[in-house]
């Protein structure tokens, strides 16, 4: 005896959108790297060496998180429901801070041009929209408040790679994280600054996801 599946229009949509911004993100980091492979670099003159260089990109890794749980989402929203917790948390956030440090404090820096300027809005700016706007459009109760802490210890994990791999070959992906330029007090205080902002973002995407209507039930 067959049994059949029903989902509402609604639900089809927000799994089209998770798996678009899958797709998003996915070609985001496509030329990202691809940009980063082929452009030479006297300090990283190996191919290898850009690639693992462009890995340690806060962008980069974010977009990663984002393209892992939106594909989980869409593909398979009841046997990866579990992403709907502290992975999207953490992908909410980091994207987020991505998007906002990026356009506040990076982007006057940046001079990209053709197939590289289409890498740069979609990992900075499409990708960090299309995240948020369907995590707002999922069902509430997902995130936790213990959920907060647990996301703090990615980019505790990163800023403590990022200074430490600094101190051993003197380069650090962004200028604000460098403590040769900056020295260690300045480079302190930016940290405290963007991890406190990180957990305050976390907490009232906490609330904000405990607050929401059931009529999106269906909805992971």
């Amino acid at each position: 005896m067959q049994t059949t599946t029903h989902t509402s229009p609604q639900f089809d949509r927000w799994r089209l959108a998770s798996g678009l911004n899958a797709v998003v993100a996915a070609v985001a980091l496509v030329i990202k790297f691809g940009d980063a492979m082929t452009t030479k670099d006297p300090q990283f003159p190996t191919v290898f060496g850009r690639f693992a260089n462009e890995l340690c990109y806060f962008t980069i890794q974010s977009n990663i998180i984002v393209l892992v749980v939106s594909a989980a989402l869409a593909l398979g929203p009841g046997r990866w429901s579990w992403m709907s917790g502290t992975p999207r948390l953490v992908g909410l956030v980091c994207i987020t801070v991505t998007a906002v440090v990026y356009y506040a404090v990076l982007a006057t820096d940046q001079h990209y041009v053709g197939i590289a300027k289409v890498g740069d809005v979609l990992a900075h700016a499409v990708s960090p929209v299309l995240f948020v706007g369907t995590w707002l459009l999922g069902r509430r109760g997902r995130f936790a408040r213990h959920h907060v802490v647990e996301m703090l210890v990615y980019p505790v994990f990163w800023i403590a790679l990022t200074l430490v791999r600094g101190a051993v070959i003197h380069i650090y992906p962004y200028d604000f994280v460098d403590v040769m330029a900056n020295g260690y007090a300045s480079v302190t205080a930016t940290i405290v600054g963007l991890t406190a902002v990180a957990a305050a973002l976390a907490m009232a995407a906490v609330r904000v996801d405990q607050r929401k209507p059931m009529s999106y039930s269906t909805v992971p």
